[in-house]
């Protein structure tokens, strides 16, 4: 049963003498496949309180009163802030910079130099007469029927607004008076009524 410590499997072992290094058995061991290990180390956790009710309400109230600081603040600061950042200094601008052309003299013109006299004229009436764009209509006129006073021919029909409004009766603003895809004074060269359907009669 136990061992003889004078067995033969001690006795292969070669003595040690003093000059050799000693090595421990365990250095030669093979684990054994399967085996399952004798120790098996411990889980380690890191442990926390639980999160209370209390403690979170703490943390919440915390945040909040951060939070409503920051809004005061700010709004402090844009109310009382904004004077911080600019100057009392109330000095006038200083510029140093002077003009090197001192034979210039300066004058201020006064009243007695801006008069200006206008010419009494006893030719201030209009004339009525005028025809500025030789039509035959005065340009009076030609401003009651909205045609222009400048052109002899407002609609550039062929017909001069006079020949339009004083002989053929027809719209000086119009090309076409009567609608029938003629202009008013192609008609009229053709020998046709400009203002309805049929021929002109010999005037």
């Amino acid at each position: 049963m136990f061992d003889d410590p004078k067995s033969e499997q001690n006795l292969q072992q070669a003595p040690v003498t003093n000059n050799e290094e000693v090595k421990p058995q365990s250095e030669n061991l093979q684990p054994v496949v399967g085996a399952e290990p004798l120790a098996q180390p411990e889980q380690q956790f890191d442990y926390q309180a639980p999160i209370t009710k209390k403690s979170s309400s703490k943390i919440i109230l915390i945040v909040v009163l951060i939070f409503l600081f920051l809004v005061v603040a700010a709004g402090a600061f844009s109310v009382f802030g904004t004077g911080l950042f600019v100057s009392d200094n109330s000095d006038p601008i200083d510029d140093t910079n002077t003009a090197n052309n001192s034979d210039i003299e300066a004058t201020t013109p006064t009243d007695s130099d801006l008069s200006v006299t206008i010419p009494a004229t006893d030719d201030t009436q209009v004339d009525v007469d005028l025809d500025t764009d030789g039509d035959g209509l005065k340009d009076n006129e030609e401003t009651l029927f909205n045609t222009n006073p400048l052109k002899a021919d407002t609609d550039d029909d062929g017909l001069s607004d006079y020949q339009e409004i004083q002989l053929y009766e027809t719209n000086p603003l119009k090309v076409d008076t009567d609608g029938d895809t003629y202009p008013d004074g192609e008609e009229v060269k053709n020998g046709y009524n400009p203002n309805g359907p049929g021929k002109l009669l010999n005037l």
